[in-house]
């Protein structure tokens, strides 16, 4: 086997889904190296978190490196990004208010970016934690411009970096199925899109979020007891909210 194709550069936001990719691909034996994005997101805090997993005291394993963080200084017009012109809305992850989240052209550029680098450091993959749930809402977590963007990169470079998206058909309840079973701890993990320093508990990634440890019958760690109940009446009520 090349030695290439025993490294990864992983796009790590500190969410769920980008941690158990890392987790995931450090229990397949890869180095893994981390690379994320300050594009002005409100949700910052999540970089600040995946730091953490690199931490002798909580996940330091030596086949992780520590992370690279990428500025990207346009102005990227979005929920996520504007909030005084573009409000956050509420409500379950798939419904159509969620559209405003997009931030234009993000993980095209993510994902270039993270191919330079991988090329640079001599990486065979890029590795991207995008699934299902994502298609509904953001147009580049769907298979086609993965495919697309990998052929992209091919094309732009003597190097044949790979796209690994292995989350793709999986729903985020079945991601974090993985990672319980497997061992991984999500309570430094964070989701939420409003920017505070705890979770706002009624965004969309927050509500998918509770959906899926619920799923899974478990609490979400990264929660008190008060507030997972509360997290679960507010999910609840979106539910009830959604039936016609």
């Amino acid at each position: 086997m090349r030695v290439e194709d025993m490294k990864a550069v992983v796009l790590w936001s500190g969410g769920i889904d980008s941690t158990t990719l890392v987790h995931r691909l450090l229990n397949d034996g890869m180095e893994v190296f981390p690379i994320n994005f300050d594009y002005g997101q409100t949700h910052r805090r999540e970089i600040q978190l995946s730091r953490k997993f690199i931490q002798p005291t909580f996940y330091r394993n030596s086949l992780l490196h520590d992370t690279v963080t990428a500025m990207i200084s346009v102005p990227l017009k979005s929920a996520l990004t504007s909030p005084d012109e573009v409000e956050l809305p509420k409500g379950l992850y798939d419904q159509a208010n969620q559209k405003v989240t997009v931030v234009p052209n993000r993980n095209m550029m993510f994902l270039s970016l993270a191919a330079a680098y991988a090329i640079s450091i001599g990486a065979g993959y890029i590795a991207y934690g995008a699934h299902f749930s994502d298609r509904a809402t953001y147009p580049d977590c769907r298979p086609e411009f993965v495919e697309s963007c990998e052929k992209t990169i091919q094309v732009g470079n003597y190097e044949k970096v790979k796209i690994f998206a292995p989350f793709l058909d999986m729903r985020k309840t079945d991601i974090i199925a993985y990672g319980l079973a497997t061992g991984l701890d999500y309570s430094m993990t964070w989701s939420c899109y409003a920017g505070g320093r705890t979770p706002c508990l009624s965004c969309g990634t927050c509500t998918e979020r509770t959906e899926a440890f619920f799923e899974n019958n478990t609490k979400d760690p990264a929660l008190s007891p008060k507030k997972w109940k509360e997290a679960l009446r507010i999910y609840k009520r979106y539910l009830e909210e959604k039936k016609p």
